[in-house]
């Protein structure tokens, strides 16, 4: 059976990633070129234009295809986590992230803004680093919390190499953050360190923060 064929009759789930990238690409060979190259479903969601471009049979254009798809799979799936929905626990928070930061190349600092009802106002990208620079300086997060009037923050970021054990600079940071918002009146309520396909929360583990 034919991959668009067997998407008809029974949906895109049940396809494999190789049948997804042949109807996305248009080209058999091609798909499973990509799929022998990135043989793993997150390199190939971490995998940079240029790298697609260099596999056999892709060239620039389906790159760019493949490359949009992913991009498309991404945004929909912060869907799951809109604005205005109520923050239950860190674990509807790290599973989230994971989508959204997991896969980064660089460390990301993701600031997620809460009123005092545990809903997101809004969430944004407020650090992009190199690999080997720090997180940025909590004052960035907080001018971003007295913008979007927050009672609460939850700070997030991902280490690029997919290991979610807290460094020392983490600590550190995550002690200032806490120390910050004592003085501020803001509350942070977490900080979340993200993988490729894992977390580690501060809170859940009783690290810094109280889990509340």
């Amino acid at each position: 059976m034919k991959a668009k064929e067997k998407l008809l009759e029974s949906g895109a789930a049940m396809l494999s990633t190789q049948e997804l990238l042949r109807i996305i690409i248009g080209n058999e060979e091609a798909a499973t070129d990509v799929v022998r190259e990135f043989d793993y479903d997150y390199l190939l969601r971490g995998a940079t234009t240029e790298e697609l471009e260099h596999v056999p049979g892709v060239g620039e254009n389906k790159a760019v295809q493949i490359q949009a798809a992913i991009e498309l799979g991404r945004r929909c799936a912060r869907v799951d986590l809109p604005n205005r929905v109520r923050v239950l626990n860190s674990t509807q928070i790290g599973e989230m992230l994971i989508r959204e930061i997991g896969c980064e190349e660089q460390e990301n600092l993701v600031g997620l803004f809460l009123n005092t009802k545990n809903e997101i106002i809004k969430m944004d990208r407020i650090f992009r680093g190199t690999l080997d620079q720090s997180v940025a300086h909590p004052r960035e997060i907080f001018k971003s919390a007295v913008k979007h009037s927050a009672a609460k923050i939850i700070v997030a970021h991902n280490h690029p190499s997919g290991a979610v054990r807290p460094s020392r600079d983490d600590f550190k940071f995550s002690w200032r953050l806490k120390e910050a918002g004592e003085l501020m009146g803001i509350r942070v309520v977490d900080h979340l360190i993200v993988g490729i396909d894992d977390y580690h929360s501060m809170a859940e583990c009783g690290e810094v923060f109280a889990n509340a």
